[in-house]
């Protein structure tokens, strides 16, 4: 054992004593005394500094060893070298690393090494994100799934915040209006959008955080077609073998009455009338309208309209008249 001992030392009747001091030997083992298993926030200070103590194979305290503290993970000790004092401890303070999770700091002195963990939470939260990018326009009445995620400064999860969801624009509703964060950040609720073409706003607050009030906007769209309307153009008289001063306006609408851009239409003339061109497609406002319709012989005269994914047909009447 290292310490201050004796020797007798004899030669024929002579006798005496002399004092000796035991050293340590190199370092063995090194022991964690204090600031194992701590919390604390991602990028902050440990409120424990971390003690190790360092003994040689045979238990002793190694006294002046050099001992390197290495923080991973981003993180930082202080101070990164120390020297054991005559207990054979060396004492840090640890700064942990921005992510949160399990983090380790590695204790090495000589050939002898211990590691030391310590968990890392997220701080408060200074932001919200998207987790996946809102659509920005879809079909009125539609569903858009909302997923948001709480964030601290380094971009952590922020269990626990409670988000609240007001419709601000277009009607609709969302469900649930109160989300709190899961573990991970993780927030998410369901918009149902107005049944009106139009543009939609979804409040977003997270209570008690200051400064997060913001706004999702989606431009909703005509949806499915589920009927084609006149709007102006029926019962028009014309001679016979001439063309309709006004050529009919049809409209294709969703089931809420909103116009649908982009549906292929087909203009029928019932012989002997012709109409140009015979196919269209809706426009903006949903309207397609062709551009001539010439009457055939006197007597009544029939236009069937058909828009791709309607089930019924529409008929524009017009009668010519004898020249």
């Amino acid at each position: 054992m290292a310490g201050h001992d004796s020797v007798i030392v004899s030669s024929g009747p002579l006798r005496r004593a002399v004092a000796v001091t035991v050293s340590a030997g190199r370092p063995s083992v090194i022991d964690i005394v204090t600031g194992e298993r701590q919390s604390g926030v991602a990028g902050g200070a440990l409120t424990e500094p971390v003690v190790a103590r360092v003994r040689d194979a045979y238990g002793n305290a190694v006294v002046r060893s050099s001992v390197n503290f290495r923080a991973e993970s981003g993180g930082n000790a202080v101070p990164a070298t120390a020297t054991t004092d005559a207990t054979g401890s060396a004492r840090v303070l640890w700064t942990l690393g921005p992510l949160a999770g399990t983090q380790s700091l590695v204790v090495v002195a000589d050939s002898a090494s211990a590691t030391v963990e310590a968990t890392a939470r997220a701080g408060v939260m200074v932001r919200v994100a998207d987790l996946e990018p809102i659509v920005r326009r879809t079909n009125a009445g539609d569903t858009v799934a909302v997923r948001l995620r709480a964030l601290d400064g380094f971009g952590n999860g922020v269990a626990g915040v409670v988000f609240a969801f007001s419709v601000a624009a277009g009607g609709g509703e969302v469900v649930p209006p109160r989300v709190e964060s899961d573990s991970t950040g993780l927030v998410e609720t369901r918009w149902r959008t107005g049944t009106d073409a139009g543009p939609n706003a979804l409040q977003v607050r997270a209570i008690q955080v200051r400064d997060t009030t913001f706004r999702l906007v989606v431009r909703t769209i005509g949806g499915v077609p589920v009927a084609v309307q006149l709007v102006s153009g029926d019962g028009q008289r014309a001679a016979a073998q001439t063309a309709v001063r006004r050529p009919p306006v049809v409209r294709v609408v969703d089931r809420h009455g909103n116009p649908v851009s982009a549906v292929h239409i087909r203009f029928i003339a019932a012989l002997p009338s012709q109409v140009q061109p015979q196919e269209l497609v809706t426009d903006d406002r949903g309207e397609a309208t062709p551009r001539e319709w010439i009457l055939g012989a006197p007597g009544e005269q029939l236009l069937l309209v058909v828009a791709q994914g309607v089930r019924d047909t529409l008929r524009v009447r017009a009668r010519a008249l004898t020249r």
